[in-house]
């Protein structure tokens, strides 16, 4: 006699674990480093450019029987390093978080908890090598090397912090011309779009035959919008009519805008010749240091680990091929698919504090308009300044409690003097 079988009463205990990201999209370093237009360099150790400058002036009138004197420099060497810094991404999982009741898929594989395999071992491993990838993308502008922090933001060195390190030991300065301020894009003190013109015609000749523009989406949307002002239009120009604008009117037929989402936000301008921008990689630790092993006391414990290193140089520094201004950008951390850190957002009283300058920052961040939200604050207690407005007593100085994920809201009251 044949028996019915009630299938929607059936308990279904097998899980499914996609191997690869199929549906999540992620930043992939490769990509990154074309589109910014990054030399990614193989470096076992170090690797040191000399670059060798002449000194001009040396031609002058001659006349038989008269004195010759020397001069007593005849140029320079200036060393530039690409040393890749020692990384490491790693996690630990238990195999017995995996219950033996439900059937899980490793690469096709049946669990087998008697040979001590991670069940989900391809698959942590395809992601985790994502997630590192990714840390890397959003660092390599940004992370400045702390071996006491462990965060990707101090992994290693970034162009950022190479280039403040150059600005301290003056070698980026006015004086030696490949530093040209332009103020804060957006502060009303002068046409957004002639400041951004006004850089680009400031770069030396040679560096005007070709070069390629480092800049984040706020400056490109502030001074478009100043571009319509200036040229009483109805709407914002297109793309490819603003840097077509731009370059006329700067006479630099050969610039190439560049811009990511990992150059952050902010107003900080570079301009560099082309193929003078190099990422190093040290391939062979990477090769040697992708490992999964068990060290841990409890045998069915599992450590994921990657070890790599990474570095980051501009070839040269010389007004002929380099030119920045005197800001530097905030990051935008866009790595991995959660969100780590929380939203703070800060209302000011009364509107006419605000309107006399009233504003507000995190840390040393970059200060905010009443009613801004600062994203991906880390968890914990966060202090809140306040800064001067003109006719106003600022309240004193507060703090917030963020929680990873959550958003959190405060006011600061300004007092008329």
């Amino acid at each position: 006699m044949s028996k019915i079988v009630d299938i929607d009463s059936l308990n279904r205990y097998a899980k499914e674990y996609d191997n690869v990201l199929r549906v999540l999209p992620n930043f992939t370093f490769q990509d990154f480093a074309a589109s910014m237009k990054l030399n990614v360099v193989e470096v076992d150790n170090e690797d040191v450019l000399v670059n060798a400058r002449r000194k001009a002036g040396n031609t002058g009138a001659y006349k038989a029987g008269a004195t010759v004197t020397y001069p007593s420099e005849i140029g320079k060497l200036v060393e530039m390093s690409l040393k890749p810094e020692l990384t490491v991404s790693r996690v630990k999982d238990n195999i017995l978080n995996y219950s033996e009741k439900k059937v899980l898929s490793n690469a096709g594989e049946r669990v087998d908890h008697t040979v001590k395999k991670h069940p989900l071992e391809k698959m942590i491993v395809d992601n985790i090598v994502m997630s590192h990838a990714e840390d890397i993308v959003f660092s390599t502008f940004f992370a400045d090397r702390d071996d006491s922090k462990f965060s990707p933001l101090t992994a290693f060195t970034g162009f950022f912090p190479w280039i403040d390190y150059f600005k301290t030991e003056k070698d980026i300065t006015m004086a030696n011309r490949n530093l040209v301020p332009t103020g804060m894009f957006g502060d009303g003190t002068k046409n957004d779009y002639d400041r951004l013109v006004d850089f680009l015609r400031a770069a030396h000749p040679f560096l005007k035959r070709s070069a390629v523009l480092y800049f984040s989406s706020t400056v490109e949307l502030i001074c478009k919008e100043a571009y319509r002002i200036k040229t009483q239009a109805f709407a914002r120009p297109s793309t490819a009519d603003f840097w077509a604008a731009v370059k006329d009117d700067a006479k630099f037929p050969g610039l190439t805008p560049c811009t990511h989402e990992a150059y952050g936000q902010g107003h900080a301008l570079i301009l560099v010749k082309p193929g003078m921008v190099d990422f190093g990689v040290n391939t062979n630790k990477a090769r040697q240091f992708v490992q999964i092993r068990s060290i841990f006391e409890d045998p069915n414990e599992v450590q994921f680990w990657l070890q790599a290193a990474y570095g980051v140089r501009f070839q040269d520094i010389h007004q002929k091929v380099f030119q920045v201004n005197e800001h530097t950008n905030t990051g935008v951390d866009l790595a991995g698919d959660y969100v780590v850190g929380g939203a703070v957002t800060v209302e000011i009283a009364p509107e006419a504090a605000v309107t006399a300058g009233a504003k507000w920052r995190i840390g040393t961040g970059e200060w905010m308009e009443s009613g801004a939200t600062m994203l991906g604050v880390p968890a914990g207690a966060t202090a809140i300044e306040y800064g001067a407005a003109t006719g106003y007593t600022k309240p004193a100085n507060g703090s917030v409690t963020v929680v990873d994920g959550e958003d959190v809201s405060t006011e600061g009251t300004y007092v008329a003097s």
